[in-house]
């Protein structure tokens, strides 16, 4: 069985089916044979916010060769549920339990650019379903990484993760834990988490706790690469089957245009219960 932090199994390409081309980029228009004035205008950004000049291709307007997807998530999650057994557990979490499982789970996200394509800018989404609805019988409690993770030293690439006895991620050096935080780690087999992130300037924005939507937006970096999101789910024991609903939009350069924008179709991963 894979362990949490290792490289998964295997992964799926998420399919492209839009592409928001700058006006700017009459190569692109040219090569492909593309008539601007028949195709979609847009005013913002696929990132959200204002940006100009962008033209929308759907799916059937979109060259063959620029459908090509650099960004895979892998089938499935690996999942450890908590018990209510956890030894130092929560009282806050205990109180919960009669209502509420709570699973860690972690998604794995591979990004297959090579020395030919960059992405400098990355928005992975999130969409959590309890029987096949987002709703809020399932939630993200907690998720990672985050921007706490800007205060932490990445050592070899890596950093250490914890589960709190409250359910939630603690971000340390790669082989130490701060004796600060040794009473509030939860003593479980999966903990430490090994989290590999390798980038020295970058920005990050995460959000959706107490959500069923999560979203992590990645820019300001040379190019985005391959990491598993981490959260910890809280949902309705009612709840018969958990999963996410993955997509993602992300900024891609390559040496003969500057910035294409490829949005892709959903990948439902499963959660809870296991496959």
């Amino acid at each position: 069985m894979k362990r949490f932090g290792e490289k998964f199994p295997q992964y799926d390409p998420l399919e492209v089916y839009q592409l928001f081309v700058p006006v700017r980029e009459k190569g692109i228009f040219e090569h492909y044979r593309l008539a601007r004035e028949s195709l979609q205008y847009v005013e913002d950004s696929p990132f959200g916010g204002p940006e100009e000049g962008l033209i929308a291709l759907e799916k059937e307007e979109i060259p063959e060769e620029l459908k090509l997807s650099v960004v895979a998530v892998a089938p499935t999650a690996t999942v450890y549920p908590i018990t209510g057994d956890e030894e130092g557990l929560a009282e806050s979490i205990k109180k919960t339990l009669a209502y509420f499982n709570y699973y860690v789970v972690e998604l794995g996200v591979n990004i297959l650019t090579g020395q030919e394509y960059s992405i400098p800018e990355f928005l992975l989404s999130v969409g959590l379903r309890a029987d096949s609805q987002e709703s809020t019988a399932a939630v993200a409690h907690d998720l990672f990484p985050k921007d706490i993770i800007k205060r932490v030293e990445i050592v070899s690439g890596k950093i250490s993760l914890n589960l709190s006895k409250a359910l939630t991620f603690i971000p340390s050096p790669w082989g130490k834990v701060a004796s600060e935080i040794v009473s509030e780690i939860l003593p479980i087999e999966i903990n430490p988490i090994e989290f590999n992130w390798g980038y020295d300037k970058y920005e990050i924005d995460a959000a959706g706790r107490n959500n069923y939507r999560i979203y992590w937006k990645i820019y300001k970096t040379k190019n985005v690469q391959a990491f598993n999101p981490l959260l910890t789910v809280r949902a309705k024991k009612t709840a018969k089957r958990i999963s996410a609903r993955v997509t993602a939009r992300y900024r891609i350069k390559s040496g003969w245009f500057s910035s294409l924008v490829k949005a892709t179709l959903p990948r439902e991963v499963p959660i809870w219960p296991p496959v």
